[in-house]
């Protein structure tokens, strides 16, 4: 049980989920998940921090020197102590990014196999009638092998004849279901060809069936050991992120965040404009989405205020300037020559601007949804509607 029972709850429902976890005929995962009543008003109610209390939290991701991957700074305040706020970082350790790197690794080996199967038995499939079949066999052999990893490489090179076409039935079926091989990107898909093959042998396929049955064997370890380890990731890093969400809930009242979008920030920059794309890892570590949702969900969503993303960092919490900023940690106010850290300056600004109820750009206020609002998905939908409308409007 991922957490205590509160005292005095009564089990109404449990419900048990079987859910397939990598290839198919692998590990299935199982899970439990309670449903209870609590009639104790004191068990239903959240840990709250002294009234008056808030916490403003900037989300984002950003490589420390020491190799931690800072996903949120807090800056803390309670009634009355204005003048002594309490500031915190939210770090994932380095293990999180070192499994993220490895489990990345394991997919580059599994696409570069991929590619090498792929092309390989399209060539050998679909290869022209005039080429030497055995000379195109051995080709195949040393390409495939170049882009196998350690326990692949060095078994014989099988004797590889060009299918045998007297056998007309399965051979036809094989390349039937093999149409399109040089496009596909679907590892699952090859798999069930390999499978579809096995039951529709034919003569003169004995080498290239075993060269694919190898890969099929050993990609499947791969994918198991990768789809249990990106899970096994997830399930850390959201513990980490739940503890510190439940740590800043039980001490202050309300919390401050950006109204943000974070998919924008998420998205690739075109390659015409030259810009370098090194979010994508960090970003899957840091998962800022992850650690908002954890933070709503241990405050409650009527704890929470939002206020518009535009220019917490550029503008000085001092002094009101709106600077440059550029991707370094520090910066220098040009106005007056405070030096800040640019996450602790858009905290310092989420917290004044929620008190006051607005920012520069817009009004601060909470998100509470009303019953005819529908779902998330709904809403989701909703939003990018509107957003679309406004588009070809303008």
């Amino acid at each position: 049980v991922s957490r205590p029972f509160p005292e005095g709850a009564r089990i109404r429902r449990v419900t048990v989920t079987r859910r397939l976890n990598g290839p198919v005929g692998s590990k299935d995962e199982w899970t439990v998940q309670f449903t209870l009543a609590i009639d104790s008003l004191a068990a239903r109610t959240r840990r709250t921090g002294p009234p008056g209390s808030t916490v403003a939290v900037d989300l984002g991701w950003r490589q420390m020197d020491d190799g931690e991957v800072r996903v949120g700074t807090a800056i803390g305040v309670r009634l009355g102590e204005r003048e002594s706020p309490v500031e915190s970082f939210i770090v994932l350790p380095p293990s999180i990014g070192e499994r993220l790197a490895k489990l990345r690794g394991v997919r580059a080996v599994r696409d570069r196999s991929f590619n090498a199967i792929r092309d390989g038995l399209h060539g050998w499939l679909f290869g022209s009638t005039d080429q030497d079949p055995q000379q195109g066999a051995l080709d195949l052999h040393a390409a495939i092998q170049s882009e196998l990893p350690h326990w692949h490489k060095n078994f014989p090179a099988p004797i590889i004849r060009r299918a045998d076409t007297s056998h007309v039935g399965h051979y036809a079926l094989v390349r039937e279901r093999a149409a399109h091989l040089s496009r596909w990107k679907s590892f699952e898909r090859l798999h069930r060809l390999v499978d579809f093959w096995r039951q529709h042998r034919f003569p003169g396929d004995d080498g290239a069936f075993s060269i694919a049955e190898a890969w099929r064997y050993h990609d499947r370890h791969l994918w198991c050991w990768e789809a249990q380890g990106i899970k096994k990731l997830w399930r850390h890093q959201r513990q980490v992120f739940r503890n510190a969400a439940a740590e800043l809930a039980a001490k202050y009242e309300t919390l401050v965040l950006e109204d943000l979008d974070l998919s924008r920030l998420a998205r690739t920059p075109a390659p015409e404009t030259g810009e370098a794309n090194d979010t994508g890892g960090l970003r899957h570590a840091a998962a800022p989405g992850r650690y908002r949702e954890a933070l709503v969900n241990a405050f409650g969503l009527h704890r929470v205020v939002f206020v518009p993303a535009a220019k917490t960092t550029l503008v000085c919490s001092h002094c009101d300037t709106e600077n440059t900023v550029g991707a370094a940690l520090h910066f220098t106010c040009t106005g007056c020559g405070t030096r800040w850290d640019q996450d602790l300056n858009a905290c310092h600004n989420l917290l004044r601007w929620g008190a006051a109820g607005r920012s520069p750009v817009g009004e601060a206020k909470r998100k509470i949804p009303s019953a005819n609002e529908g779902s998330r998905f709904s809403r989701a939908r909703k939003r990018k509607e509107a957003e679309q409308s406004a588009t070809s409007t303008a």
